[in-house]
């Protein structure tokens, strides 16, 4: 028989049992925080859009989903809608980091009021987790274009609309406003839509330049980007990453060329039409605060006029523009602005936008079609002489000269129309640039359509008529 086991193991031999139960209790919950999905929504779960103070056609739910185990799936709900398929970062575009996450809602697709977004995970052990969004589309009134506007970067900004983050996590310092993590496109809009004369100031300190980054990146930048409508889609990715059609943008660049390992400095002009205007500046430094300043100015049928600078903090003010760069018609002339950080991080200071526009510079934009009043009056002269001369013309030469008199009058009366009024009145009416552009192309053709064929019968018939 074996050694009997002394009386005072026996009394207390359940208490070795602790260790053990203390261990498997360790371990299932060691087990089950594996298993937990965490959602975090960086702007809160209770986000406002001002409807009288947009930014783009879509608005941005952005966070971060993570777990210690695969992440194989994560919708959307809208107001109890079909479940949306997001798309989980890393990728070359907007999601920069693991995990990352961008709910990019339709504006046509809202409520007023209150919005319900359920974002839901899943994971490769079948965890689930969801976290609910409360998006309000409410009516915060449309800021006064008459004053001079000033973002200080308070939290009142971004909760009235004024700006709103598109990309990226940025938090609010007593500096101003920083993107605390670099990536592609960290972006923030600066409502309305509507901005199109305009002077902006904006101080902005640089703090890190990430290493040179293949396509679709192209290197490093900063700065300000104007006449914005919103990210067109382009494929399939989610969420859509189209940057064009824009305004412009101007930005402080870094980029690398041949076998140098030091970025090149300069500003860039760049409209939309691929043409960059550039300046070599001097050694930027790290850490130290730099003023840009942009101006546009449009002049319908003619587009836009651009110009900017760029200097150090403490410095005086260039008295010259350092880029001057012209935007034709058919681009972008009207939009929001972005801030724009690009694979840098960079502080925002205080952001000052001077309003153009005005009743003497709307009366101006009208000078250049003074240039139409003679064809306007050669028309109503054509169809005087129509009129008066009937029977001394030949029926075809009376019916080409009443045509190419109403062609000159609907030329000169319709031109102004297409490119004063009709864009605001469609822009007002939540029609993107490409349709507006396209219904502008289109109407333009059509009125130098009629009046070629308006002078053309005319001086067809004249010639036949001498030829008698």
């Amino acid at each position: 028989m074996g050694k009997k086991i002394p009386y005072y193991l026996q009394k207390y031999r359940r208490l070795f049992l602790l260790p053990l139960l203390f261990a498997v209790l360790v371990g299932w919950s060691s087990a089950a925080a594996d298993e937990t999905i965490t959602i975090d929504i960086w702007y809160g779960s209770e986000q406002t859009i001002n409807s009288q103070c947009l930014t783009q056609q879509y608005f941005n739910v952005l966070g971060n989903v993570r777990s210690e185990n695969e992440i194989t799936s994560l919708t959307y709900m809208l107001n109890g809608g079909e479940a949306v398929p997001i798309e989980v970062g890393p990728n070359l575009f907007r999601l920069a980091n693991p995990g990352d996450f961008n709910v990019d809602l339709d504006l046509n697709d809202l409520q007023p009021g209150a919005n319900e977004v359920i974002i839901s995970a899943a994971d490769s052990t079948g965890t689930t987790a969801s976290q609910t969004v409360v998006v309000r589309f409410e009516n915060g009134g449309a800021p006064d274009l008459s004053q001079t506007q000033m973002i200080s970067w308070t939290p009142e900004d971004l909760a009235s609309g004024r700006a709103v983050v598109i990309d990226g996590y940025w938090e609010l310092t007593p500096d101003g406003l920083i993107n605390s993590e670099t990536g592609y496109d960290r972006l923030v809009g600066i409502c309305p839509m509507n901005w199109q004369n305009f002077e902006i100031t904006v101080p902005v300190t640089i703090h890190v330049i990430e290493p040179r980054k293949e396509w679709p990146s192209n290197g490093s930048g900063v700065g300000i980007a104007f006449h914005w409508n919103g990210h067109e889609k382009w494929n399939d990715i989610q969420p859509q990453y189209g940057w064009h059609p824009i305004g412009g943008f101007n930005i402080l660049s870094w980029d690398y060329t041949g076998e140098r390992a030091e970025p090149i400095e300069a500003i860039l002009l760049n409209g939309d039409e691929y043409l960059p205007l550039d300046q070599q500046l001097t050694e930027i430094k790290i850490g130290e605060t730099y003023l840009f300043k942009l101006r546009s100015e449009h002049v319908p049928g003619l587009g836009s006029y651009y110009k900017s600078k760029v200097w150090p903090a403490g410095e005086n003010e260039p008295s010259q523009w350092m880029l001057t760069g012209h935007q034709y018609q058919w681009r972008p002339y009207f939009g929001s602005i972005l801030l724009v950080s690009h694979h840098t991080e960079a502080t925002f200071g205080t952001v000052e936008i001077t309003n153009l526009s005005s009743p003497m510079n709307e009366f101006l934009n009208l000078l250049p079609f003074l240039a139409l009043l003679p064809l306007l009056a050669l028309g109503f002269y054509a169809l005087y002489v129509a009129r008066s001369a009937k029977n001394k013309l030949s029926g075809a030469l009376h019916k080409s000269l009443v045509a190419a008199g109403l062609a000159n009058i609907l030329f000169a009366v319709g031109k102004p129309v297409l490119d004063l009024f009709m864009p605001p009145v469609m822009h007002s009416n939540n029609f993107g640039f490409k349709a507006i552009s396209v219904a502008l192309t289109a109407g333009n053709l059509l009125l130098v359509t009629f009046l070629a064929v308006g002078l053309g019968l005319l001086l067809f018939n004249f010639v036949k008529g001498l030829q008698r």
